[in-house]
């Protein structure tokens, strides 16, 4: 029998001490690489999915990368330094580093222990999570539970991707001959990393949110995968993507709207009480076209920030939330924040309630 997160004990509480994030470069609009790919249909396409401008670590005309050393280890360590110091801790404070990402420097050693190095802590406990758009809340709920059983007392949870080099540079602009899918994951796919630190104590005089019910399920295991990412002959990297965009039509409203009943009905919250719900890497275009019945119901709650990042899946759920705070979505009124994030590549959604403590 698996015990379900609601019938376990509460625990002691676990807060969102700190929030960073990091866009390489000034934003790529649509207009800059329709101007540069005249044969490719760019504004139709973004204008479907809902995707105004992305972050690259290349130059949109020529693909190469305008820092040689900004990659994804390096991404991540700018979010992290960033997180760090929103939280006023110590670097050495932190004890354990959970990371995620699709798009590693390298496979060994895994991001954890390259961010580890990077930022100079002497002791900690590593885990390199692969959940894609799931995987930060997924590491939140190992942060929380490592924190609460006293094994762990501050954790930094960090997600990075460098996506241009491989989909944008490589398999759109010096492609020949794209195919739709060349066309798509180049001009969705972007760059970026996001960070928190979490503890089991709030400083009295820093914001701080409280980490309510939050979960993570994957579904579906006789359906095909939405999303495959597999090697490149010539790269050690995962680099060629496969989206099944007839499954994902069907599955992923199934998925949001679970994850959505999920939190309702298992935060002890009706949809009423929450100030704002983030879905991550969405965007209202898209949403609107999956999930019509959530967007017409939720709209006025809905927040989200593919539009203006288009997709970073390891770095979306965090940097949404980041700006979120950052814009005052979320404030400390008693107002609670839902956090919903679905993944098609093994069907997981993960939720999370968040409220700001004080």
């Amino acid at each position: 029998m698996t015990l379900h997160p609601a019938d376990l004990p509460a625990g002691p509480p676990t807060f969102v001490v700190g929030l960073g994030s990091f866009l390489p470069g000034e934003p790529v609009t649509n207009d800059e690489i329709a101007a540069r790919l005249p044969d490719v249909p760019v504004l139709e396409l973004m204008r479907y999915f809902g995707v105004e401008q992305r972050h690259f670590v290349v130059a949109p005309d020529t693909g190469e990368r305008t820092h040689r050393d900004l990659g994804t280890a390096e991404m991540a360590y700018r979010a992290a330094l960033a997180a760090i110091a929103d939280a006023g801790i110590a670097i050495g404070e932190i004890d354990l580093i959970v990371t995620t990402t699709a798009t590693p420097d390298a496979i060994m050693p895994p991001l954890a222990r390259q961010l580890q190095r990077r930022l100079g802590i002497g002791r900690a406990q590593l885990c390199d999570l692969r959940g894609g758009c799931a995987a930060a809340i997924q590491g939140l709920i190992l942060a929380q539970t490592m924190i609460r059983s006293g094994r762990a007392k501050t954790a930094l949870i960090c997600g990075a991707e460098c996506m241009s080099p491989h989909y944008y540079t490589q398999q759109l602009l010096k492609n020949a001959a794209p195919n739709s899918s060349d066309m798509i994951n180049g001009l969705i796919f972007a760059d970026g990393a996001s960070a928190m630190v979490v503890s089991g104590a709030a400083a009295q005089d820093r914001p701080a949110l409280a980490i309510g019910y939050c979960n993570a399920v994957s579904a579906h295991p006789d359906e095909p995968e939405g999303l495959l990412i597999g090697p490149d002959e010539d790269r050690m990297i995962p680099v060629q993507t496969t989206h099944n965009h007839r499954i994902i039509r069907r599955l992923l409203p199934q998925i949001v709207g679970n994850a959505v009943v999920d939190l309702m009905e298992n935060g002890g919250r009706a949809a009423e009480d929450y100030g704002t719900i983030i879905v991550p890497q969405a965007n209202r275009s898209l949403m609107s076209m999956i999930v019509p019945e959530m967007v017409m119901g939720l709209d006025g709650l809905m927040y989200y920030i593919g539009d203006r990042t288009a997709n970073i899946p390891g770095a979306a759920m965090v940097m949404a939330l980041d700006f979120a705070v950052r814009s005052g979505k979320v404030a400390g009124d008693g107002k609670p924040v839902g956090v919903v994030a679905a993944e098609t590549a093994s069907w997981t959604y993960a939720v999370v309630d968040l409220v700001a403590a004080g």
